[in-house]
């Protein structure tokens, strides 16, 4: 999800509280303030932005939110 805070740019993703560690301790990504207890981190979206590693969070995001099957759907491609 794409959204705007602090003037920042960011995309927000599900992951595991220790994935969301690891993440949240480099200066690129934030603890995601309103959901951040959930397992939700923000990514700097600007000019350096690391888009394969953005694609891969977003992956990892789908398979923790996203229905059995259609993570299996998923899986088959």
């Amino acid at each position: 999800m794409l959204e705007h805070y602090k003037g920042l740019l960011m995309i927000a993703v599900k992951t595991t509280s220790v994935r969301q560690r690891e993440l949240a301790s480099t200066e690129r990504y934030q603890v995601t303030p309103y959901a951040g207890r959930y397992g939700w981190v923000s990514a700097l979206v600007d000019g350096q932005t690391n888009w394969r590693e953005v694609d891969s969070l977003v992956v990892e995001s789908y398979r923790l939110v996203a229905p059995r099957r259609a993570v299996a759907l998923l899986d088959s491609r």
